[in-house]
């Protein structure tokens, strides 16, 4: 068994550097730190908020603890009429893995429309999906993008397509429908588009934006939008439980990921085309296209009695390589795939290292026609 551990079941799991355990010690900033949220004194995180409001070009901020919560508060101020809908891809991280809190805690119903492989959804599919104003139907409060889209491998929205969305949705309901992007992994689209952030979220009217997965904060993500929605979020924050207290130390710990965001998010996403291009050559492992910091393995041939569970077990208890099960539909429609997520700490060599046990592991475990193991 190996003593090392690369972890590549997420960009969740960086650790804090020592700038950011800097940044918390800063006697001179102990003010800040201390500000307490609720009550909005002013601390290192209000700072942090219109400094991202800035970035974003949105009037205002507001911090929550996980990205779930950011999307939930998001919704259910769209959709705080009652009898009302938002329209999401089938395949979306609001749909499948936010326990459809925006239901059960919001109130909110989801019209779920299917997702393409490239993570979009057919716009002629959205404008059909907005309901007319009859009363045996739901009110169409929002449509949600998702950006990158996770279960569709990582695949990041062209830019066209969201402007496209967000004014033909305008444009067909005189501006009363809104556009909230969950973008947890925006940053990583705005590398792959080159687009500013500006840009990337100008025509959605709300944002999600997580904070501890590309940037590397170890805590927490942001919501986005006008004055006015940003007060509602907040009264809902309270209601949920995510009003904290003295939280500038987590904006200390998130300010240093956001001032080196575009280095470590383009390095996130070269290091996973640079591990795609090494895989795609092993036998029987069939890799996704990639486009952000997520890549998809679907294991081809597995021996009788070998699950893919089986495989990701093998990885970690003999070269500690923690992976995650990823399952169809996206991007292979096959059960037996893995994905493999990359962030700035790690390191060439340990792309090296994770490609290599993947070989082995498919050389072990699968049914080869190549004794040389590769291709």
């Amino acid at each position: 068994m190996s003593s090392l551990t690369i972890d590549l079941r997420s960009d969740t799991v960086t650790k804090p550097t020592k700038e950011m355990l800097r940044q918390i010690s800063d006697l001179e900033n102990v003010e800040l730190l201390q500000g307490d949220d609720v009550f909005q004194d002013r601390s290192l995180m209000t700072e942090m908020e219109l400094k991202l409001a800035e970035m974003f070009g949105k009037e205002r901020c507001l911090f929550v603890p996980s990205g779930t919560m950011a999307n939930l508060i998001a919704i259910s101020t769209h959709c705080s009429e009652r009898g009302s809908e938002f329209i999401c891809g089938a395949a979306s991280h609001v749909c499948l893995y936010e326990q459809g809190s925006c239901s059960t805690l919001g109130g909110a119903h989801s019209r779920q429309i299917p997702n393409e492989n490239d993570g979009t959804m057919k716009i002629e599919h959205i404008l059909d999906s907005i309901r007319q104003d009859d009363y045996h139907f739901p009110k169409t409060k929002v449509v949600c993008l998702e950006q990158t889209h996770n279960k569709c491998g990582g695949k990041v929205l062209k830019q066209t397509y969201v402007d496209e969305v967000c004014d033909k949705v305008k444009l067909k309901t005189n501006n009363e429908v809104m556009i909230h992007m969950d973008g947890a992994r925006i940053w990583n689209a705005c590398v792959k588009n080159k687009t500013s952030l500006k840009d990337a979220v100008k025509k959605c009217d709300s944002v999600s934006v997580c904070l501890s997965k590309a940037v590397g904060a170890p805590i927490g993500s942001v919501i986005l939008g006008t004055d006015e929605f940003i007060q509602k979020c907040r009264r809902l924050r309270k209601a949920l439980g995510g009003g904290m207290r003295q939280v500038g130390i987590l904006a200390a710990c998130a300010n240093v990921g956001i001032n080196q965001w575009e280095q470590n998010v383009t390095k996130s996403n070269r290091l996973a085309s640079l591990f795609g291009k090494q895989a795609e050559l092993i036998e029987n492992v069939k890799i996704s296209s990639v486009e952000s910091n997520l890549v998809i393995l679907s294991f081809q041939n597995l021996k009788k009695d070998v699950s893919i569970n089986d495989i990701v077990d093998w990885l970690k208890k003999k070269y500690g390589v923690l992976v995650t099960v990823f399952g169809a539909p996206f991007p292979f429609n096959d059960p037996n795939s893995i994905r493999v997520a990359f962030h700035y700490q790690i390191s060439e060599d340990e792309v090296e290292f994770a490609v290599s046990s993947i070989k082995v592991a498919a050389w072990e475990n699968t049914i080869s026609s190549n004794k040389s193991g590769g291709k």
